[in-house]
């Protein structure tokens, strides 16, 4: 059994963020800082806070797109 705990920085995860909103009014700027934001929030929080499990496998994919994230993913499982 396998855990993961899959990370981007929140740049890249702005730009992934705008390519699927339907609102564009927003700007690549106001989603990051939105994210960043709740970022704070989410792994700050006293209940439930937002972290990796122990023993999960962090994985970065700032770099990847979702097939090669995919491609690590089962990777890691068939080893």
């Amino acid at each position: 059994e396998k855990k993961f705990f899959l990370t981007a920085n929140a740049k890249t995860r702005a730009k992934r963020r705008l390519l699927q909103q339907n609102d564009q009014n927003l700007s690549l700027e106001d989603i990051q800082k939105d994210l960043e934001r709740r970022d704070q929030y989410d792994s700050s929080r006293e209940i439930s806070p937002l972290m990796k499990a122990e023993g999960a496998i962090e994985i970065n994919t700032s770099n990847m797109n979702i097939d090669e994230v995919l491609q690590q993913l089962i990777s890691i499982i068939e080893k």
